[in-house]
């Protein structure tokens, strides 16, 4: 036992080991690795990956924003989640909580059982958005080229801005605090995961040269990485504890061992991060708001108020030529609470009539938890209005027929072949039943095609008495005995020459299920 403990300690690059650690002055210069890495790459990613890129980083966005508001929670063991129209889940708990066992995402009842003196905040997602929100416009102000990681953190460029980089950050950092009211952790790096892991490891800003991002990142534990718990443990139990250790070995090694995320450890261990910056292009919005003087209790006044909303906002569209894509209803409550529910639409809509409709299904099966006392509605992702033109008749398609037309218009759009059919009559008069129907396609231009067989007789296993006549039925892999047979007829008729002769039997089994079997060329068979 002694000298297993010892052999899963030990570095797994002992002499005779698969794996061995580079050779030559490369290995013990991780500035020149790096430099290697980014020479190997195209000319347009090399100038990509020095880009200087700085990083904001609020950790527990909506854990400070929520000691914003109770300041006597901080240092105490706090978790953030439920709330109206929201999973009863974990959204963000505070670091006390965490030593007990508590994770985003966690159920809530499994967190409190957990943590039975922590206390439980109701989650405010449109809270946190907005102040997300106002967070990316205060750095815009300072750079056009940010990208959202998620809410609380952000990439910003510097590259160009004129000033020297300790005079940047501590402008986009006073330019955070303003629009949040927290104070972020702010570095500078080349490229995203150093600036990243920059902003985590120091309290005050920091700006790490681009000739030191080697060696600050060979300095950071392998808990940094952003692979995955099990395989963050594979390096620790390989003896990898800190990112220069895994810097040591060849990429090719790593890529065989571990496949594409050795490959990015690798990668990000000597400070080569090929993640380019992504910016976020703002969506158009448009956003009304109607404050009662009165709580609203009932239903009748709330849809009233939406109305009068979605009156105002179709205006705005029709007159700008412009539709919205989803819509993001918000309530203000007596309690203070706030009530939010996203409808996203299948094609762009501007009809406040259409709107109004979207949202009526949505307010009726709500149940409120307190009086309204202001409405909010939000039209996401504007676009230009797609042009349609109206029919000629269009008196008569309207109802179910035109709901219809209007699906499959959005299913053809989605999809290239689209496999949806209409029952026809294709022989009423035929006595045979499978070719008194059949399918056609919906298509409008395919109406016209070769139809589809629809009640094609299925054969069957059945045993009869000598006379003929059936006694047992093998139906879904179980014998059933025919209790009666309410009727027999035979069937004669040509097709194309062939001769159709069929003995018919319309039986009651004893499952109770009414079938029609007949005998036909020796063969039984069921009609479906």
């Amino acid at each position: 036992m002694r000298g297993m403990a010892s052999a899963a300690v030990a570095p797994f690059w002992q002499p005779g080991s698969r794996l061995q650690p580079a050779r030559g002055r490369l290995a013990a210069k991780p500035a020149q690795v790096l430099q290697l890495a980014l020479y190997r790459l195209p000319p347009a990613l090399q100038q990509a990956c020095r880009a200087r890129i700085a990083c904001l980083v609020v950790p527990h966005f909506p854990l400070e924003l929520e000691l914003q508001r109770q300041p006597a929670l901080r240092g105490q063991a706090v978790v953030i989640g439920g709330g109206l129209g929201q999973p009863n889940t974990v959204l963000d708990c505070s670091p006390e909580a965490e030593r007990w066992g508590v994770n985003p995402g966690q159920p809530l009842r499994q967190a409190l059982a957990h943590c039975q003196h922590a206390a439980c905040v109701e989650a405010r997602p449109a809270h946190y958005a907005e102040a997300n929100d106002r967070l990316f416009q205060a750095l815009y102000g300072v750079s056009p080229s940010i990208e959202v990681r998620e809410p609380g953190c952000l990439y910003v460029s510097v590259e160009g801005l004129g000033d020297s980089e300790e005079t940047l950050l501590d402008k986009l950092a006073e330019a955070a605090y303003a629009a949040c009211g927290v104070r972020p952790q702010a570095s500078i790096a080349s490229g995203k995961y150093p600036a990243y892991t920059a902003a985590l490891t120091a309290d005050q800003p920091r700006v790490i040269p681009a000739g030191e991002t080697a060696r600050f990142v060979g300095q950071l534990s392998c808990d940094h990485l952003p692979l995955s718990f099990e395989l963050r443990q594979r390096l620790r139990l390989l003896g990898l504890q800190r990112l220069a250790d895994v810097a040591r070995l060849p990429k090719s090694s790593l890529l065989a061992q571990f496949g594409r995320d050795g490959a990015r450890a690798w990668e990000l261990s000597i400070g080569l991060d090929t993640d380019l910056l992504h910016p976020y292009i703002p969506p158009v919005q448009m956003r009304e708001r109607l404050d009662f003087d009165n709580p609203i209790t009932t239903t009748t006044v709330l849809l009233a108020g939406l109305r009068t909303l979605f009156v105002r906002l179709s205006r705005q569209l029709q007159v700008e030529g412009r539709a919205a894509r989803a819509m993001r209803l918000r309530a203000r409550l007596t309690d203070g609470r706030e009530w939010e529910h996203r409808v996203n639409f299948k094609t762009p809509l501007a009809d406040d009539q259409r709107l109004f409709r979207m949202a009526k299904s949505v307010v009726d099966r709500t149940e409120w938890a307190a009086p309204v006392e202001g409405l909010e509605v939000l039209l996401a992702e504007v676009t230009a209005a797609a042009g349609t033109q109206p029919d000629l008749f269009s008196l008569q398609r309207q109802g179910a027929e035109q709901r219809i037309d209007e699906a499959l218009q959005q299913l053809r759009g989605r999809y290239r072949r689209l496999p949806l059919y209409r029952v026809v009559e294709a022989s009423p008069e035929s006595r045979l039943a499978e070719r008194r129907f059949a399918l056609a396609s919906c298509i409008p231009e395919a109406r016209q095609a070769q139809l589809l067989p629809l009640g094609q007789p299925r054969r069957i296993a059945v045993e009869t008495t000598p006379a003929g006549l059936p006694l047992r039925v093998l139906h879904a892999g179980h014998w059933h005995q025919v209790q009666v047979i309410r009727e027999e007829f035979r069937l004669r008729e040509e097709w194309w020459g062939h001769s159709i002769a069929r003995r018919c039997f319309r039986v009651v089994l004893a499952n109770g299920r009414l079938s029609v079997i007949f005998l036909e060329a020796g063969e039984w068979w069921r009609m479906e």
